[in-house]
């Protein structure tokens, strides 16, 4: 701007002021950067702190460097950070408390002013302004600080970065999380940017955030608890839920030293959790968070003393959920409803044997101590059993027809 001081001292001041107003009307960051643009007549960029270009400016569409598409993410080049960490310009952005400009040998002909934004003192992402052979004045770095201000607090206002807690790589996870990458190459690209790594095999644990958390918060000192668990894991509050993604090159096993500590530590800080089952391609991660999320609601609705909800035990109450109780009333074989009328009329035990009996891996002698009778009461029992409906025992199919059965009515039970 070749203006005078004076000049430009109004300028800026009508330009700040149509900033508040567009935060005043809650016109989001798409408006605030097009009162941005017509002041400085050049692209402008706002990114996450993974480099995700999360808005821009009409005339960022010119830029022929530099950025990289994929599905509906716009994310700066990985050469462009690469160059930006080679010459400290990310040390740079996180350092100023102020916008200002920079170049580099990379681009000599181009300047760029940058500028933090900050929610409580937490860096999580920055503008950037593109010029070309020219330098910005005074008012032009003022302005960038007052947008870089203004953005901080439109995304307060619609929570755009609630819970976040500074972890570079939040913004990367909530998009794996989302589904939003279409590619290992874009994902292990962004993980490189990040220096983090995704081993083989991975799971996924949902943590609640409910009233018996700390307000619905992990603090700091409870997740680096998990990460002795867990070193390789990475942590964000999502969708209401503390979201864990683990990865290590052996699969996951259930009942192992890692899984009792975590139990352990769930018991401690008096929150339930869910675990997903493992997989080993992360763009499928989405899936699998959704299938945690899935696991931890049901499991607080049927089993409330239990703290860690496996999927594979939760599995079957999650598939039945998408039926109606009519539906379910519909599959459960008339077996059932004939043994509870038997032991009605005949104050007998049928189903209380043959549920123990099924839930105990089919072993005789199990059933018979759990129940406290005899092997020859357990026998003349299920003799009964199998008279009554003319089936056997070994048969395995009507034995898991039945355990079936007896889940959906269990089901159907604790629904009602």
């Amino acid at each position: 701007m070749n203006t005078t001081n004076g000049n430009e001292d109004s300028n800026l001041l009508k330009y700040k002021l149509a900033l508040y107003e567009c935060l005043n009307l809650g016109n989001g960051i798409k408006d605030i950067l097009s009162i941005a643009e017509q002041y400085y007549k050049k692209p402008i960029f706002v990114c996450d702190s993974t480099y995700n270009i999360t808005a821009a400016s009409s005339l960022s569409k010119n830029m022929t460097y530099g950025i990289k598409f994929s599905k509906d993410m716009v994310y700066l080049d990985p050469l462009e950070i690469e160059s930006m960490k080679k010459y400290k310009l990310i040390e740079n952005i996180y350092s100023h408390s102020t916008a200002f400009y920079t170049t580099t040998p990379d681009h000599p002909n181009n300047i760029w002013v940058f500028c933090a934004i900050r929610i409580k003192n937490i860096v999580v992402g920055h503008i950037g302004i593109c010029y070309d052979n020219c330098k910005p004045t005074e008012d032009e770095l003022k302005l960038a600080t007052v947008i870089s201000q203004v953005i901080s607090i439109e995304m307060q206002k619609h929570d755009y970065f609630v819970n976040k807690t500074g972890l570079q790589y939040e913004y990367f996870l909530t998009d794996l999380l989302e589904g939003k990458f279409e590619t290992l190459e874009t994902l292990y690209s962004k993980l490189h940017i990040l220096e983090k790594n995704i081993y083989k095999y991975i799971c996924i644990i949902a943590i609640s955030c409910d009233d018996s958390t700390d307000n619905a918060l992990f603090n700091r000192k409870q997740m680096d608890q998990l990460r002795i668990v867990y070193p390789n894991m990475m942590s964000l509050v999502y969708k209401e839920n503390i979201v864990l993604l683990i990865s290590q090159d052996i699969p996951f096993k259930i009942k192992d030293k890692k899984y009792l500590e975590l139990i352990n530590f769930l018991y401690r800080n008096n929150v339930k959790a869910s675990i997903s089952q493992n997989f080993t391609n992360p763009l499928e991660a989405d899936i699998y968070c959704k299938q945690a999320f899935k696991t931890l609601a049901t499991g607080k609705l049927y089993f409330p003393d239990k703290t860690l909800f496996e999927t594979s035990d939760m599995m079957l109450y999650n598939i039945l959920d998408n039926c109606t109780i009519n539906e379910l009333r519909s599959y459960v074989l008339y077996e059932v409803a004939l043994l509870k009328q038997y032991d009605k009329d005949y104050n007998t035990e049928l189903v209380l044997t043959l549920k123990s009996f099924l839930k105990n891996n089919r072993n005789a002698t199990k059933t018979s101590e759990i129940l406290h009778i005899h092997r020859s009461t357990f026998f003349y029992r299920i003799k009964k059993i199998e008279d009554l409906f003319n089936l056997s025992i070994t048969d395995s199919k009507a034995m898991f027809l039945l355990e079936l059965s007896f889940a959906i009515d269990e089901y159907i039970k604790n629904a009602q």
